[in-house]
């Protein structure tokens, strides 16, 4: 396991001003820094995303670093792998400093460098549905396609592929439509270290209609996501599921609960009242918009007609083919709407 040792350019003085630290948090690559007391014991650790909280609630760039450190920072003070997992896990954090008995910084263990050395690689293709106009974020869409919406320094479609190389994945089809020029044009000027092609749509065939006209590009089974859902499942895992289940589409679930906001009348068939229920909350699995597919199950989409994925799912189940459902509870934010955009914010922040 990586263990990031050289730390001077990420850590700084918990007296000096954000004003001057922006330049190690800029150079430091991490989006973090790590803040030390005078004598050098460990004050804290701080993300952009607090810097950038904490400037459009006050907007002091003065402020000294350390006064914006919020709660106790989780700490590990030994290097064991498993260990650092645990804490990865339970706290949904991004770093973690590893202390000696002085309370000094020895390393800082970071979860993309546990993502890389825990997965598989696998040569399954990850197909983004970037073709659609977004019109859920109008007007920020009308001018920014959605794929290129900002998340913190990066953008919503860069933080999908990140979530899949972290666990191996490196093979990328982009499929766009509306606003593709831009979008071409930001990933020419872009370095990544994985494999993206362009796929582009002849017209608009909805959200499953254009993959079929790209089949001989995609492997057996492959990955489809929208471009406004980030997760943090383990995709292994959802693979497993679908080979075991031997699926034509395997859907990525989410139970959802929903607090119906009145009262709730039970009625018998006459409409007499036979009791009330104050304010029931309602759970039901959703879709996600993250799906695993097999290429046969293409066989079933027709060509150059506008279709949708919920058609396929419908006409696959007509034809008693398995379409079965690898469900989470949570982990999973949809950028789609503003209300959750913020949210998708807070958790890449944190």
């Amino acid at each position: 396991m990586h263990l990031k040792k050289n730390l001077k350019e990420v850590t700084v003085k918990k007296d000096i001003n954000l004003r001057d630290s922006l330049a190690n948090l800029n150079n430091g690559g991490i989006q973090a820094l790590l803040v030390i007391n005078e004598d050098d014991t460990f004050a804290g650790i701080i993300t952009d995303g607090d810097i950038r909280r904490h400037l459009l609630k006050d907007g002091n760039l003065d402020t000294s670093i350390g006064s914006i450190i919020k709660g106790d920072s989780t700490v590990a003070m030994t290097e064991d792998e498993n260990q650092l997992n645990e804490l990865f896990q339970s706290n949904k954090i991004n770093h973690i400093p590893v202390l000696d008995k002085k309370n000094q910084i020895i390393c800082l263990a970071m979860r993309a460098d546990l993502n890389n050395k825990n997965t598989k690689n696998t040569n399954s293709s990850v197909v983004v549905m970037a073709g659609g106009k977004g019109s859920r974020l109008a007007p920020l869409t009308n001018i920014i396609p959605k794929p290129l919406i900002p998340i913190g320094y990066s953008t919503i479609v860069e933080k999908i592929f990140d979530s899949f190389q972290n666990q191996g994945f490196n093979d990328f089809k982009l499929i766009v439509n509306y606003k593709k020029e831009l979008i071409r044009s930001y990933f020419n000027e872009l370095e990544h270290s994985y494999n993206l092609e362009f796929l582009e749509e002849s017209k608009f065939l909805g959200t499953i209609g254009g993959i079929k006209e790209f089949s001989n590009k995609l492997t057996d089974n492959f990955v489809v996501t929208n471009c406004d859902v980030v997760t943090d499942i383990n995709y292994h895992k959802f693979f497993e599921h679908h080979i075991k289940k031997d699926a034509y589409i395997s859907i990525l679930g989410l139970k959802k609960s929903t607090k119906v906001p009145y009262g709730v009348l039970k009625l018998d068939n006459e409409s007499n009242v036979e009791g009330i229920k104050e304010k029931p909350k309602q759970t039901h699995t959703i879709m996600t918009g993250i799906y695993i597919i097999n290429k046969k199950a293409l066989d079933f989409i027709p060509s150059q007609v506008e279709f949708g994925m919920d058609e396929l799912i419908e006409t696959l189940i007509s034809n008693n083919k398995v379409v079965t459902s690898f469900v989470i509870k949570d982990g999973w934010y949809d950028m789609g709407q503003f209300s959750e955009y913020k949210k998708l914010l807070m958790h890449i922040d944190n």
